[in-house]
């Protein structure tokens, strides 16, 4: 450990400082806004994306940027700050979450004679892993993940399905989605899907 970070004082942010996971994050969401500006094709964000997460350094993060005028990556450091948890429900009913919006650390999702849907695609990540409780009864619902988010799923179905398979890996540094829960008579379904060129 340096003697700055021994008395608690930053250290000055130069090319080759390693980055944390608040700063990846942080250019994530200025390739979304990006993309969702139309300043980058979506090919070009996936490819950005993928090398932002699995970035080491402030210099592999500022090349990803240096063609969007008006985004700049301040050092964040220390732990994420996640938004708040979430619970969504469908009792006789529905829910959607579809696209942008701020993924928190836990989410908790119930269908009851009811369904749901929540699309991971175009959302903003908080934290790099996420937690989703997600429980089924005589209803159904949806999880849809971006191509490079890494899954990891322990889930059960009586009388009903809780999916198991997704296809396709996610890549290295990649936020990590947790599912987790059970459905009875109904269903939880969980794929990766590619996110749509025109939006």
């Amino acid at each position: 450990m340096s003697n700055s970070a021994q008395r608690g004082v930053p250290e000055q942010r130069n090319a080759t400082t390693r980055a944390a996971d608040t700063d990846r994050i942080q250019v994530a969401q200025l390739l979304t806004d990006a993309a969702a500006q139309g300043r980058l094709q979506m090919s070009d964000y996936e490819d950005r994306l993928t090398r932002a997460y699995a970035a080491q350094t402030y210099d592999e993060l500022d090349n990803l940027r240096s063609d969007l005028l008006g985004s700049s990556v301040s050092p964040q450091g220390g732990a994420t700050k996640p938004a708040p948890s979430m619970l969504l429900l469908a009792i006789m009913s529905a829910f959607e979450r579809r696209g942008r919006w701020n993924v928190p650390k836990k989410l908790t999702t119930f269908a009851l004679w009811g369904g749901g849907v929540i699309d991971l695609r175009y959302a903003d990540f908080t934290c790099t892993e996420v937690e989703i409780r997600a429980t089924s009864i005589m209803g159904g619902q949806t999880i849809l993940l971006p191509p490079e988010v890494n899954v990891e799923i322990k889930g059960h179905g009586v009388m009903g399905g809780f999916d198991h398979q997704v296809s396709g890996e996610g890549a290295p540094g990649a936020p990590t989605v947790k599912i987790r829960g059970f459905s009875l008579w109904g269903g939880v379904g969980i794929k990766r899907k590619n996110r749509k060129t025109q939006r």
